[in-house]
């Protein structure tokens, strides 16, 4: 689902039912709209050691990794990470831009190992 992105925090309501989690999952402020982000939510099945995950399907593709500007993940271990779906995933590493609070794709790739 697309994320909504509001200026003002929405009241509480009397009761805390599975609506109202989902409008909290799909909700940010207006100051993140940049972003244009899509959340999934989705049943967890499959757990190792504590951990729950879901497959990727036709339809849950993973399009996209972007990788912080702290982290210290190489491009070998998100290539080793991603197997076979490698070839079918844009990955990069963001910053902080340079006049603004967003957060940006690092254009420079030989500043990342």
């Amino acid at each position: 689902m697309k994320v909504e992105y509001v200026k003002t925090r929405f009241p509480r309501p009397s009761v805390l039912d599975e609506d109202f989690m989902k409008r909290l999952l799909f909700t940010k402020f207006i100051h993140w709209k940049y972003e244009e982000e899509y959340r999934v939510y989705l049943s967890l099945e499959e757990e190792i050691d504590g951990f729950y995950y879901a497959n990727f399907t036709d339809s849950l593709i993973l399009r996209q990794v972007i990788v912080g500007d702290q982290s210290k993940l190489t491009r070998a271990q998100i290539t080793a990470a991603l197997g076979d779906l490698n070839d079918r995933v844009e990955v990069f590493k963001s910053r902080a831009a340079f006049t603004s609070f967003d957060v940006v794709r690092n254009k420079n790739d030989s500043l990342w190992a």
